[in-house]
């Protein structure tokens, strides 16, 4: 019997590097896509052991409709089984050209991707289901909030104003595209917190659940080091979302627990794979797998609970970022980097996707 074969965009992405090796290592033969003005040796999933061969697309953000028909050419002339786009553009272009792809997919519907795509639409959603969420203006009612306050882009990103100096640089930065972003209230507290699932037509069909230790910037971004997590109110408000939103595929919601009031209020619905996927799958939630085995309608092999002492810290390059950055944090990634219970991405079974960027940084080329 063949091996089933599977088409993994993004290759430039960690979280595409960590769905390559769990697929790689349930024997499926994995072809790994990346934009074309991406240099080489910054397709971290390419150089895995597990990576069969590479495919280079018209990038997306210029010529959507290029890199449609570029992957509507391929699919036609080869044979894969599973299609799992990474990146939030791949999974949008997925989404809307599904039926031109003659390939199994596990993915939303347009209506519900575009909820959860755009957070003005993903907040009023949320709100109408009574999950919580930070008092939300448009940005340009932004004086109706105190400082701190966040300035977020409806699509992806946010900057934290702290002072009145700092609103007023953010805002000219922005300029006339005010209508783009939102104002929020800041809620405080440092740690984040996840719930990611897997649903088909609104039914969970895995979950896990994490915390975030440490993030670069350290006011808020991808997660540099996390661990298992689990309380029975985050699962609820993120199973209710994706239910709502009659889901299929992989997504996550994000909350922050307010230390002012121990409530967890909704930060954002990521409606793709996550950047840290490599956690979930070391504590024996393997979206990739249970994906792939959906789609083939095998039987899925879903444990009913995960790993509650996993962590995990991803070096390159946000470890070290944020090593370089704060001091208070050089202990900690000593610590982490020494300890055999916390894990990362660096693996010296599959070398290659840490040598080759670090190449790419020191300007060297193969």
């Amino acid at each position: 019997m063949l091996n089933p074969r599977a088409f993994v965009t993004d290759g430039s992405y960690a979280h595409a590097l960590a769905i390559v090796r769990a697929l790689g290592r349930a024997e499926t033969e994995i072809t790994v896509g990346e934009r074309a003005t991406i240099p080489r040796l910054r397709h971290v999933a390419r150089w895995s052991r597990y990576c069969g061969r590479g495919f280079s697309y018209p990038d997306p953000d210029q010529t959507g409709g290029a890199t449609v028909a570029a992957l509507r050419e391929l699919f036609s002339q080869q044979h894969y089984d599973v299609f799992m786009p990474v990146s939030l553009t791949m999974t949008e272009l997925a989404v809307y050209h599904a039926h031109e792809f003659p390939v199994g997919a596990m993915l939303p519907s347009t209506d519900a991707f575009d909820i959860a795509a755009d957070k003005k639409r993903t907040f009023e959603f949320a709100q109408g289901l009574g999950i919580p969420i930070p008092l939300t203006f448009n940005a340009a009612e932004y004086s109706r909030l105190d400082l701190p306050c966040v300035i977020k882009h409806r699509r992806s990103g946010a900057l934290i104003a702290h002072r009145a100096d700092d609103l007023s640089e953010i805002l000219s930065t922005i300029g006339k595209k005010m209508d783009h972003y939102l104002a929020q209230e800041y809620i405080p507290g440092r740690n984040g917190y996840g719930y990611f699932g897997l649903f088909s037509e609104g039914h969970e069909l895995g979950f896990y659940m994490h915390e975030r230790l440490m993030q670069w910037p350290i006011e808020g971004g991808p997660s540099v080091v996390a661990r298992s997590f689990y309380h029975d109110e985050l699962r609820e408000y993120g199973r209710c979302i994706l239910a709502a939103l009659n889901w299929t595929g992989v997504a996550m919601v994000e909350f922050k627990r307010s230390t002012r009031d121990s409530k967890f209020y909704l930060m954002e619905v990521n409606p793709k794979y996550w950047g840290s996927l490599d956690l979930a799958i070391r504590a024996g939630c393997n979206f990739p797998v249970w994906m792939k085995d959906f789609v083939l309608h095998k039987h899925l092999t879903i444990p009913h609970s995960y790993n509650m002492t996993t962590t995990f810290h991803w070096v390159m390059p946000n470890g070290l970022r944020c090593l370089a950055r704060y001091p208070e944090y050089r202990g900690a990634f000593l610590r982490n980097i020494l300890s055999p219970r916390v894990r990362s991405e660096i693996e010296l079974s599959d070398p290659l996707p840490t040598i080759m960027p670090i190449m790419a940084q020191l300007g060297l080329g193969v």
